[in-house]
């Protein structure tokens, strides 16, 4: 498992990323930094770290999709209501992962995040 600096210190940069975005500050990076937890989410739940369900996960990533392409069509990159709300549920999950994998299982995961970008 990470240590508890380590949890806290990647559930401070989802938060704050999922923050920005609440605020319409989100950037492309923001973004990413969402998806990425979305997706390791799912290859956690996949190795027995937790359960979501597939329609959590796509909810979560339309969200994604929906302020990319708001930011880069009109300028500032936000959430909904709605949206928050999908990527919240992610992130709840996703900090009980936290606190149960070990950390080359989450290495992993994020690894293998990045091959499906």
């Amino acid at each position: 498992m990470l240590s508890s600096e380590g949890v806290t210190l990647i559930a401070t940069r989802c938060h704050l990323a999922l923050h920005a975005m609440n605020t319409s500050r989100g950037t492309a990076s923001t973004s990413m930094t969402l998806l990425e937890v979305t997706l390791a989410t799912r290859l956690l739940a996949d190795m027995g770290y937790g359960a979501i369900c597939d329609s959590a996960i796509c909810e979560a990533a339309r969200a994604i999709k929906r302020a990319v392409s708001s930011g880069l069509a009109n300028g500032p990159w936000g959430f909904t209501n709605e949206d928050s709300s999908a990527i919240s549920y992610i992130l709840e999950i996703f900090e009980r992962q936290l606190k149960e994998a070990p950390a080359p299982d989450i290495e992993s995961a994020f690894k293998e995040t990045t091959s499906l970008i």
